[in-house]
């Protein structure tokens, strides 16, 4: 695309596609955690029907109060979590999710930083730039997913219900 952004229609459905994806893989036994969800690991279909790919970073939590340790992803995408070494669970995708959909909606991840020092410390400050022309429905679902605490994110579940996902 031109501006490197997409229109929301457009955007509600391919995320609802990573979203069911990420939740399936979550709901597995035990749960899978992706842990680099970003663009270049969305791919697209003939039909429009975005996959998500590249398990690299992947692993799994054996029961609901295991913390990974494991320093991994994209920088531009990373968790506050991930960055400050606390432990993560699957919240770390639902995090990547929120990145993933500003930078589908905006043309540019949420987060930047002119070295890696100030990328992180922009993500740990929740330091993010919303453009006037943003959706207001995606504004509100973004600043829900992209929460510093963990334990603050709207669930994947949640997400789907959202009135950005819902007037589609």
């Amino acid at each position: 695309q031109k501006n490197k952004c997409l229109e929301p229609q457009m955007v509600a459905k391919l995320m609802k596609d990573i979203i069911n994806a990420v939740y399936f893989l979550h709901q597995m036994n035990p749960p899978i955690i992706h842990r680099d969800i970003k663009p270049e690991n969305a791919l697209l279909s003939e039909n429009s029907v975005s996959k998500l790919t590249d398990f690299g970073w992947s692993n799994y939590i054996n029961d609901e109060n295991e913390q990974r340790n494991t320093f991994c992803g994209t920088p531009i995408y990373l968790a506050p979590e991930m960055i400050q070494g606390t432990g993560h669970d699957e919240r770390v995708d639902i995090w990547c999710i929120g990145c993933l959909m500003f930078e589908l909606l905006v043309g540019r991840p949420p987060f930047s930083g002119p070295n890696k020092e100030g990328l992180m410390y922009n993500i740990l400050k929740n330091k993010i730039t919303y453009p006037n022309t943003l959706d207001k429905d995606a504004k509100d679902l973004i600043q829900q997913i992209l929460k510093t605490d963990p334990k603050q994110r709207i669930s994947l579940q949640d997400i789907i219900k959202h009135s950005f996902f819902t007037k589609f």
